[in-house]
């Protein structure tokens, strides 16, 4: 059988040999890659990298501030002063810090404040200004009279709700009237200052931050020999700090920050600042990463374990966004010859004894005060 193939019908011109060219959607490179489909290819994945870029710094951004909203509300209490301030260091404000020597497991000594230190904080321009304030001055102190400044802590954590208001808890109440008897002893309200904020500190808040910094370096300018260190058990120990720079943990910070025996509380009060300037060098050394990822660590060791008491705490809303960014600015820019230390003290301010209290020249007291001020500016 055979079958007869109809010849298939010829549609336009015949095929002649001659290579047809076809139209294409896009020009072609040399390796036949058509150059506009990559380039859509190259744009829509820069586009996609930098979308997941953002998504990824929004997220980690969000998660740190979470975390340090969640410490931060374990150490910030509200100031219960009439008329609480809202200045924020992005504005300048002061900010009262109090070293408090508190030993939870002996409440039947009490607590007091051993350390005052008026700190005038100001991001926009970039400085620090700290006045150590002797725990033996003199002052008025609300209800009590002539008395030395550190008995107004004592004061205020005794009283806390007869002089705040139902609910004030010691620590606040504490904090309000030394915040109160410092502005007052220091004439701030004649400079249309204030003292904004106060924070207190303890013994293993200080610690807690040196070490979570990894230690600080201190240059011990001299010999200090103290024999009669007081230790957590109340008892004494010897300690020697030789001259010349070193590192020191927390403890070995805490210990070089308040002996006074080899010299004097003024002696110790330049120590004191000394190791402030330390920490700030110490988290300044480190890349931004690193400074950024400590925030965590610093908050958690001052705001202490889950279900203890935080060994620190603040009026200073530093879980609100403005207060964070002007303290971390802070930290992070600002240089060591715009930190001005200034003290109370004999050399500066006239004084005489009344007993066991330092009565300092008011007078002597605003000079000071005026280049503490100035030297800040």
């Amino acid at each position: 059988m055979t079958s007869k193939r109809r010849p298939r019908e010829q549609h336009g011109d015949p095929y002649t040999g001659e290579t047809i060219a076809v139209p294409q959607a896009g020009r072609r490179d040399p390796r036949g890659v058509r150059v506009k489909s990559r380039q859509r290819s190259l744009w829509a994945n820069l586009r996609l990298a930098v979308l997941l870029t953002f998504i990824a710094i929004v997220i980690g951004v969000s998660a740190l501030y979470w975390q340090i909203s969640s410490l931060s509300s374990r150490i910030v209490v509200n100031d219960v002063r009439p008329n609480s301030s809202l200045a924020g260091p992005l504005f300048g404000s002061n900010l009262l810090l109090i070293g408090v020597d508190e030993r939870p497991d002996h409440p039947e000594e009490g607590v007091r404040s051993d350390t005052l230190i008026l700190t005038r904080l100001n991001a926009p321009q970039g400085w620090v200004s700290l006045l150590a304030i002797p725990r033996d001055s003199e002052v008025n102190v609300f209800d009590i009279g002539a008395a030395k400044i550190n008995v107004a802590y004592g004061q205020g954590y005794a009283r806390a709700e007869e002089l705040y208001g139902s609910g004030t808890t010691a620590a606040q109440g504490a904090m309000a009237l030394s915040g109160q008897t410092v502005e007052a002893f220091l004439q701030l309200p004649q400079r249309n200052m204030r003292v904004d904020h106060t924070a207190q500190i303890n013994f293993a808040g200080f610690a807690g931050i040196v070490d979570a910094l990894g230690g600080v370096m201190i240059n011990v300018p001299t010999l200090i020999v103290d024999p009669e260190y007081p230790t957590e058990d109340f008892g004494i120990m010897y300690v020697e700090f030789q001259p010349g720079p070193q590192r020191m943990d927390g403890a070995t910070a805490l210990i070089y920050a308040r002996t006074r025996h080899a010299d004097s509380d003024f002696g110790r009060a330049q120590r004191q600042q000394q190791v402030l300037r330390a920490i700030i060098d110490e988290f300044q050394a480190k890349n931004v990463v690193q400074q950024v990822a400590l925030l965590p660590s610093l908050l958690g060791a001052v705001a202490g374990e889950e279900g203890s008491p935080p060994a620190v705490l603040t009026t200073l809303p530093i879980n609100r966004p403005d207060v964070l960014l002007g303290l971390f600015g802070l930290a992070v820019s600002i240089e060591a010859d715009a930190i001005g230390q200034f003290s109370i003290n004999p050399q500066d301010v006239a004084v005489y004894e009344n007993g066991s209290n330092l009565v300092w020249d008011a007078a002597g007291v605003q000079a000071l005060l005026d280049r503490w001020q100035s030297a800040a500016e």
